[in-house]
């Protein structure tokens, strides 16, 4: 095939081709090629040698990077790489290609390159069907040459860096944006982020270790973003409009922005990002989570053995020779109980005394009242029988008396 000096249109679609030769690279006057539904795991490192291809279609192949020759083909403007195994956008097609419509439909990205926003011939990217988080924030109101905005497509992507927010509309719509947010409204809510982001990732970067150790907490963090936005970032007031940056800041919308970027920074230990990073940086995060990780699980293991501590003091405090303190508890209140009783004893016995004392007494009153009214009654006697017998001296009555037998 390399002998092929003129074919300018070649399709080889629909095949199970697995390895495409370097002479195949010799077609130098091709412009048009599909090698779309086949096997291909890469292409040909000398791929760049056809520099007049103006198309390629290697979609639904097994691809998942491009040869570093690929920066030499100038003249292409349309690549269809959809359904391939690609972990993330190669930067060669950002930065020195003319590329106008590029398909990465159906793999594996997760973010996208921040020098995507420098591909200033883009007019149409397709991203549907991926597993995407958030997308640069630059990307929002990015324009090409032409001064359009790039034609993106996003759907079926899970958006997970952005809020969580379920679409209510009709047409599947929350199938197609999982996340529940359309394009616009994905647009909008990063251009809303990059008017705080950069006074955030600076503020967060300069006062780092006082926020993770919590010497400075979220007002603090709030005063200084407030701070940076007034005197350091001024350039973002364009999208600030009438409103004052204390203004813009406390309104919900931002402050709630702002307190989920704070937590995500004390939960991880670094700030969202919104792009791919390169591999040094994601190495660096991933061993400052992991020492974070190590110092929480530590401080969580000191605060369980402190816990376990306080609560062996405490038991020793309450529970401590719970048995002898119960014996000593059970001696005392049987030490108080034969007290009362003894008590209550010595008391019925007094209340016994008196009463008996005071029976003495009253049976000495009647004894004595027995006796006064004895005398009083032999005294009444006497009286009588005198006033009986000077009546009869008398021959007077003074009494009516019994008449008496006469014998008496």
């Amino acid at each position: 095939m390399g002998a092929l000096l003129r074919l300018q249109r070649l399709d080889l679609s629909h095949n199970e081709i697995k390895l495409i030769p370097p002479e195949f690279c010799l077609m130098k006057s091709l412009i048009w090629l599909d090698v779309s539904y086949n096997s291909l795991q890469n292409l040909p490192e000398n791929f760049g040698t056809l520099s007049d291809l103006h198309t390629l279609n290697a979609s639904h192949n097994k691809m998942s990077y491009l040869p570093s020759t690929f920066q030499h083909l100038r003249c292409l403007e349309e690549l269809y790489l959809s359904s391939n195994n690609f972990n993330d956008l190669d930067l060669l097609l950002c930065n020195h290609l003319p590329i106008k419509v590029l398909h990465f439909e159906a793999n594996r990205i997760k973010y996208l390159p921040v020098e995507i926003c420098s591909a200033l011939h883009l007019e149409e990217l397709n991203l549907r069907h991926n597993d995407i988080r958030s997308i640069p924030l630059d990307l929002a109101k990015h324009t090409n040459s032409s001064g359009q905005k790039i034609h993106l497509d996003l759907s079926q992507n899970p958006l997970t860096d952005l809020p969580l927010k379920f679409a209510t509309s009709e047409n599947n719509q929350t199938y197609k944006n999982p996340s529940g947010w359309d394009l616009d409204e994905t647009f909008e809510w990063m251009n809303d982020e990059n008017i705080i982001y950069k006074p955030a990732v600076n503020e967060w970067g300069v006062k780092k270790d006082a926020y993770m150790s919590g010497y400075l907490v979220f007002e603090d963090f709030l005063k200084g973003v407030l701070w940076r936005c007034e005197n350091v970032f001024n350039h973002v007031s364009n999208n600030v409009g009438n409103a004052t940056y204390a203004e813009l800041l406390k309104s919900k919308k931002y402050s709630d922005r702002l307190k989920r970027f704070f937590f995500h920074c004390k939960k991880y230990g670094n700030p969202p990002i919104y792009e791919a990073l390169k591999a040094e940086e994601l190495s660096v995060r991933r061993k400052e989570t992991i020492e974070l990780d190590r110092v929480r699980k530590q401080r969580a293991a000191n605060a369980k053995n402190t816990d376990a501590e306080r609560r062996s003091q405490e038991y020793e405090r309450y529970l401590g020779g719970l048995s002898e303190r119960c014996a000593k508890a059970d001696a005392r209140m049987s030490h108080v109980v034969e007290h009362r009783r003894h008590k209550q004893r010595m008391e019925n016995d007094k209340l016994l005394t008196i009463t008996e004392s005071r029976i003495d007494e009253k049976h000495k009153v009647d004894a004595e009242n027995e006796v006064k009214r004895a005398v009083e009654s032999a005294r009444e006697a006497k009286e009588l029988v005198q006033i009986s017998f000077q009546s009869h001296s008398n021959k007077k009555r003074l009494l009516p008396v019994e008449v008496n037998p006469c014998w008496k």
